[in-house]
């Protein structure tokens, strides 16, 4: 009882902190990111990877997106991990609990109860399959078109060389103590890996 009473807290003061509601009244959930430091480090990965790393995609009419996971670390201390993404399968994942506009850019933000399984049948969370094709003609129109293509050829007998690319883009991560920032790194692997952050005298795996 206790630790679920602490797990409530925590949630809490992780969204309440970081984010405020919008008014507006739009097709997704949008919230803007009040913490001003959270803010201007989407900003400074969004024009320094995501615009840089992925040019090559883009300029093929690719869609490309910074995403940002968050997870609660312990009753006071919070990580967000910015990456990008170009392919909607991730979201599929661990599908995006909210949308924000930041510098002219839509980023995704997932949190880490929604990537609890990567079993298909067993997420705690998941996309409907009518809203899926709406958000990938939205966000994924290329990539959704060629999809669509190729089912086409598929079906009439036709192959064609697809090329798959095995990507680990370098995530920022961020470690806040309540509000603060006090720790960032720049890694290459998954968004919800530990990193060594210094505490103190003491450096912690977390």
């Amino acid at each position: 009882m206790k630790n679920k009473h602490f797990l409530t807290i925590a949630l809490s003061m992780f969204l309440a902190l970081f984010v405020c509601c919008s008014n507006e009244k739009t097709e997704d959930f949008v919230v803007e990111v009040a913490n001003d430091v959270l803010r201007s480090e989407i900003i400074t990965y969004q024009d320094s990877f995501m615009m840089e790393k992925g040019k090559w995609m883009m300029s093929k009419g690719d869609s490309c997106y910074v995403t940002v996971y968050g997870k609660v670390l312990n009753d006071s201390m919070f990580r967000y991990s910015i990456s990008y993404i170009s392919e909607f399968g991730l979201l599929d994942i661990s599908p995006a609990e909210f949308v924000c506009n930041i510098n002219g850019h839509t980023v995704f933000f997932r949190m880490a109860a929604g990537a609890a399984t990567y079993y298909d049948d067993r997420h705690f969370f998941r996309i409907p399959l009518n809203r899926r094709r709406a958000l990938e003609e939205r966000y994924f129109p290329h990539q959704l078109a060629d999809y669509l293509q190729w089912q086409k050829d598929s079906a009439a007998g036709k192959t064609r060389d697809m090329l798959y690319i095995l990507h680990h883009p370098t995530i920022c991560f961020l470690t806040f103590l309540r509000d603060s920032l006090i720790d960032k790194q720049y890694e290459s692997g998954r968004e919800e890996d530990w990193v060594k952050v210094k505490i103190g005298d003491k450096e912690v795996w977390m």
